[in-house]
């Protein structure tokens, strides 16, 4: 397999807290998944850095309000969280070639850092 991109964000969980509308950003599992989590903020910025981080490996600088909805960040039990793409941004990854994304999330209580990995 070849690498078509790799993206890493960064963010601040206490800056994140004051974001509004996160009903834009994230789909319903996901609200329903970080809400179950006592450190819910954690679990949001998380999916958000993911997010960001898939938008750099894909070499996307306008995002837009309406990819948002279309990359998720699925997690299992006891299994690594993965991205499950919708709609445009389905499109865009099978206009890119991209056959797969690799993520990896890491958090502290202050900071989440997300890298993706777009591969072809």
């Amino acid at each position: 397999m070849e690498i078509r991109g790799v993206g890493i964000d960064i963010v601040d969980i206490d800056e994140f807290k004051k974001l509004k509308n996160m009903n834009i950003i994230f789909t319903e599992k996901e609200m329903d998944y970080c809400e179950s989590k006592n450190n819910k903020y954690e679990h949001f910025a998380a999916r958000f850095a993911a997010k960001e981080a898939v938008f750099k490996s894909f070499g996307i600088p306008d995002k837009g309000y309406l990819l948002w909805k279309e990359i998720e960040v699925a997690r299992e039990e006891k299994e690594k969280p993965k991205i499950i793409l919708y709609g445009n941004m389905k499109k865009i990854a099978f206009d890119l070639h991209i056959t797969g994304i690799e993520l990896s999330i890491s958090h502290t209580p202050k900071t989440v850092v997300a890298i993706a990995i777009a591969l072809l």
